[in-house]
């Protein structure tokens, strides 16, 4: 009997890949029709797909990032996470909240970024 994993341990995995710039592993972890909405939202709207979401990541993780904070709050079908983070080498401080959707399947189908 096949079992997913939790939304927990999706997102924990997703804040441990971050900082290792592991693109695939991340990519990997959306479902194929996930949808990612950065902030701020580019002018083409949210990002839709594996292969946009990839294309997201590669361009997101060519600065490094260091989590200061992260404080994880579980919704029956959400997982928000306030993030406190250090990028670049000049370390500038990012304060956001990251809200996941994650299927039974245990892949993300939904990302939102909000500034705080």
């Amino acid at each position: 009997m096949y079992k997913s994993k939790s939304k927990h341990s999706v997102v924990n995995e997703y804040f441990r890949l971050i900082p290792e710039r592991k693109v695939a592993p991340i990519a990997a972890l959306f479902a194929a029709d996930a949808i990612v909405m950065p902030s701020p939202l580019p002018p083409s709207g949210p990002v839709k797909g594996a292969p946009a979401i990839a294309a997201l990541y590669e361009a997101m993780l060519s600065v490094q990032t260091r989590f200061v904070e992260l404080r994880m709050y579980d919704e029956s079908r959400s997982c928000a996470v306030e993030i406190t983070a250090e990028i670049g080498e000049e370390r500038r401080i990012l304060e956001v909240v990251d809200i996941f959707d994650v299927n039974d399947e245990g892949k993300i189908t939904r990302m939102s970024v909000y500034k705080r």
